[in-house]
């Protein structure tokens, strides 16, 4: 049985997602791409979205049935969705002439354990885990402004 859009974003979008990329967009107009992330506010989990417009980069957070809505459409002007979670992975192509391929991979035990979900913070610099030494640092102080007015309408 072939799974919906829907159903692969209902089956992704939870707290064992690490990070989710849309990318790929068909038309000129809006952000090039916008990546996901599960984020800790007041206790509870949001997802955040970045999305990248030219050089700039715009956040909004949102609940999960609104990150589900929001990627559902999204679809419609992106060709391809890939996730990465911790028990498993998927991703969304969708061909030039419309038909979506839907293909999801589970993880082997060793990749399942159980990850602190960061907190949002927006000024606060968040430190690899690679063990790199890399970094990357937030809080431009522009973190909402103009994602009502980028971002794809739900």
């Amino acid at each position: 049985m072939m799974k919906t859009i829907r159903e692969f974003l209902e089956e992704q979008i939870n707290e064992q997602l690490i990070q989710a990329v849309v990318s790929g967009r068909r038309t000129g107009e809006g952000p090039s791409k916008v990546k996901l992330r599960p984020v800790e506010l007041k206790g509870q989990i949001f997802y955040q979205a970045s999305m990248t417009e030219g050089t700039k980069v715009y956040h909004k957070n949102f609940t999960r049935e609104e990150m589900i809505a929001y990627l559902e459409h999204a679809m419609e002007e992106f060709r391809q969705l890939q996730a990465t979670g911790r028990s498993q992975d998927g991703s969304i192509l969708i061909s030039k002439k419309g038909k979506a391929t839907i293909k999801t991979k589970q993880h082997g035990p060793a990749q399942n354990e159980k990850i602190k979900i960061a907190p949002h913070n927006p000024g606060e610099t968040v430190h690899s885990q690679r063990g790199n030494g890399s970094s990357v640092s937030g809080g431009s102080g522009s973190y909402d402004k103009g994602w009502e007015d980028r971002c794809l309408q739900i």
